[in-house]
């Protein structure tokens, strides 16, 4: 989309300028293992599924309580954030592996 605007703009400035958009909490970084980078628009605290033929990633908001982990005792670490993913395939998949 972004080089629809500016179609000489690299992808490299365009990483590096997301990149920078979710140091400042303004969006979230999505990272799993043996996948690409994802990025979200919605910087609120949320869960997300990742459809596992196809990728595709969604938002899910769900009553869930993260423990404040901040101050919890855990030897040697410094908890900084928590994630939650669910793994499952999406409606355009699901016909397709049955």
């Amino acid at each position: 989309m972004v080089r629809q605007r500016l179609p000489r703009i690299s992808l490299g400035t365009i990483y590096r300028n997301l990149d920078l958009l979710a140091e400042q909490g303004k969006i979230l970084k999505i990272e799993s293992a043996g996948s690409s980078k994802r990025f979200d628009g919605n910087p609120r605290p949320h869960q997300h599924v990742r459809c596992q033929k196809c990728g595709r990633v969604a938002d899910i908001m769900l009553p869930v309580q993260v423990p404040d982990t901040r101050h919890a005792i855990l030897p040697g670490f410094t908890i900084t954030a928590v994630r939650l993913e669910f793994d499952g395939l999406c409606d355009a998949c699901v016909p397709a592996s049955a």
